[in-house]
C-alpha cells in the first residue's frame, strides 16, 4: 500500500517573510514618515490611516511586496523549520493570497518579486520545491488550493483565513501569532517544529 503524503502548507507574507522594518524603511525613503522613526508595519499603517492616507498605505504595500521586498528577512526559525519538516518526511508547500499586481500604483509583478525572494533567501536550496509555491488572487482560491493539495496542516498569520466557512474542517490550524481562538498559535518557528515531531 502507498504511503500517504503528508503535507504542510505555509502562507508566504508575515508568515516566512518578515516585514517588520521593510514597511518603516520604505516609508521613510518615500517621504511618508518622519526620517528616524522606528514603527513597527502596523504602526506605519495607523500613522498613514490616521492622517487620511489610506491610498498611500496601499501604494506602500505595493513597493513593499513588489521592488523593495529584498528589504524583507526570513522571520528566524523558518528555514530550520522547512528542513526539519523534510527530513521527518513532510513535503512543504506554500500557499499564498497574493495577487498579481498592486491593487493601484505602479504594476509591479508581485508574484515574480516573491518567488525571486524565496530564491535570494535560499529556500529553494533547502529543498522547497518550486513548483510546491502557489500565488492565489483570492483568499478564496488560496483555501481552495489548500484543500486540493490536501495539506494536515497549515500555517497563516491571519485568522480570518481559519475562519473562513470554506476553510477545511480536517486541517490543522497553526496561528503564527498571538491570537487565542480555535487553533495552536506560536511566534517562535523552533516550538513550531517541536510539535511536528510530535505529530504522528
Amino acid at each position: 500500500m502507498q504511503k500517504k503524503v503528508r503535507r504542510i502548507g505555509l502562507d508566504f507574507d508575515n508568515t516566512i517573510a518578515c516585514y517588520d522594518t521593510a514597511f518603516c524603511e520604505v516609508a521613510i525613503a518615500q517621504g511618508l514618515i518622519a526620517e528616524g522613526s522606528d514603527l513597527s508595519k502596523s504602526q506605519v499603517k495607523n500613522q498613514l490611516h490616521l492622517a487620511d492616507e489610506a491610498r498611500k498605505w496601499t501604494q506602500l504595500q505595493g513597493l513593499v511586496y513588489g521592488p523593495e521586498i529584498h528589504r524583507a528577512k526570513p522571520f528566524p526559525g523558518v528555514g530550520e523549520f522547512i528542513t526539519g519538516a523534510r527530513s521527518k518526511g513532510w513535503e512543504v508547500v506554500v500557499v499564498s493570497h497574493k495577487t498579481p499586481v498592486p491593487v493601484i500604483g505602479e504594476r509591479w509583478d508581485l508574484h515574480s518579486a516573491a518567488m525571486n525572494w524565496l530564491s535570494e533567501q535560499g529556500f529553494f536550496d533547502l529543498g522547497l520545491d518550486r513548483e510546491n509555491v502557489y500565488f492565489e488572487p483570492t483568499r478564496e482560491t488560496k483555501i481552495r488550493r489548500l484543500t486540493n493539495l490536501a495539506c494536515q496542516i497549515f500555517v497563516d498569520d491571519l485568522p480570518e483565513v481559519f475562519l473562513e466557512e470554506t476553510f477545511p474542517a480536517n486541517v490543522e490550524r497553526w496561528l503564527h501569532g498571538h491570537q487565542e481562538g480555535p487553533w495552536r498559535r506560536f511566534q517562535d518557528w523552533t516550538l513550531a517544529l517541536t510539535w511536528l515531531s510530535k505529530n504522528p
